[in-house]
């Protein structure tokens, strides 16, 4: 059985001069420092705890971003971006506002206020994450259980247990994307930090949802939860109430979880839900009005729906509309055989003659299904 995951971090620590810095430190220290580092003067210096950082203060602080702008290279060297950032729930990542100056002290240019919402919680925050030794991972898939544990008279012959498993391979995929910007937009803080926190992440770890969840295997895709052989099933029925069908579907497919294996199962922890499928179960009511889902049958307590007998739910677009997924996710792994990882060039097309530069995220991980009893598809919602 893999290890649980800890709690993960709120973000960062960063350290100046071995004190710790609050947020508006942090934003007003990038916007001068930034500011004097791409215009020419005295280079960044931001001493982190453990390499940290906020990953725009990473990739400009680093040399081979520094190199980039101040060499006019034409491919940057890989930046390694350290910790990952993720905004708490509802959360929006704003971009700084920043202003180059001229010599005479005018401002000349101004940012605008810019802010791409990410989403709150994603799939690999319910699983473990553990770094690779090797781009593949071999491991042991149970698929059966049996518990033939007995008293034994002495003398006696003890009963046998049995354990049904598979030899897998995972082989690590690539997630990446990139995105044009021009050299100039370089030496603005501000912009730069909008599409590398916000636009490029959240890109990467859209599609890393998408592939965690929906994956089919095939060609480069990675073997996601929902296809994984093994995996039960749970349809929405016409039992009770026309009102209550989903509710007891899910109730059902906790059961199948917790009985995986007949006298043993596996312990849910989350059920993860369309956006569309969440209104639905948060606006069900009874006869006379009141929400099911919320102790007083208001919806002021809007936040009492984000648990579903008794386990968490994750809202995302990523799980298709009418699916739902109950499951013990301590029974999965993402390997990261590369971690984000930011590149810039102009050797791409006619950006070279176009000043245009395009900013490149990736990342290489896998997914290893220890256990796929341990969750059930919930289809019909």
């Amino acid at each position: 059985m893999p290890p649980r995951a800890g709690p993960r971090a709120s973000g960062p620590t960063l350290l100046l001069r071995g004190q710790p810095m609050t947020e508006a430190e942090l934003r007003e220290l990038l916007r001068h420092e930034v500011g004097a580092a791409l215009r020419g003067g005295r280079p960044m210096s931001i001493p982190s705890s453990g390499g940290g950082g906020s990953l725009a203060a990473q990739i400009v602080a680093s040399d081979a971003f520094k190199r980039f702008v101040e060499q006019r290279a034409r491919t940057s060297d890989d930046i390694t971006l350290r910790s990952s950032l993720t905004p708490g729930p509802g959360e929006t990542i704003p971009a700084l506002k920043f202003l180059a100056t001229s010599q005479l002290g005018r401002a000349t240019q101004a940012s605008p206020r810019l802010e791409f919402a990410m989403r709150s919680i994603r799939i690999r925050d319910l699983v473990a994450v553990v770094g690779l030794q090797a781009p593949s991972l071999s491991y042991t898939r149970i698929t059966g259980f049996s518990n033939n544990a007995a008293t034994v008279a002495e003398g006696g012959t003890k009963p046998t247990s049995t354990i049904v498993s598979e030899p897998v391979r995972a082989d690590a995929k690539v997630v990446a994307t990139f995105i044009p910007t021009s050299r100039q937009s370089l030496q603005d803080a501000a912009g730069l930090r909008v599409f590398l926190e916000s636009v490029l992440e959240s890109a990467v770890l859209d599609e890393e949802d998408d592939q965690v969840l929906n994956g089919d295997g095939t060609g480069e895709n990675l073997l996601g939860l929902l296809n994984t052989a093994g995996v039960q099933t749970q349809a929405v029925g016409a039992e009770a109430s026309p009102a209550t069908p989903k509710l007891i579907a899910i109730r059902k497919a906790i059961t199948k979880v917790q009985t995986a294996f007949t006298s043993s199962g596996f312990n849910p922890d989350a059920l993860v839900l369309h956006p569309s499928d969440a209104e639905d179960l948060d606006l069900l009511t009874d006869t006379t009005g009141r929400y099911l889902l919320l102790p007083d049958g208001s919806p002021a307590n809007a936040e009492g729906a984000r648990n579903v007998w008794a386990l968490r739910v994750v809202v995302t677009p990523a799980i298709a509309a009418g699916t739902g997924l109950v499951g013990d996710f301590g029974q999965a792994m993402i390997g990261s055989w590369s971690p984000l990882t930011v590149r810039l060039s102009d050797s791409h097309g006619t950006f070279f003659v176009e000043n245009k530069v395009a900013v490149l995220a990736e990342e290489r991980l896998l997914l290893a299904t220890f256990s796929p009893a341990a969750f059930c598809k919930v289809t019909g919602l």
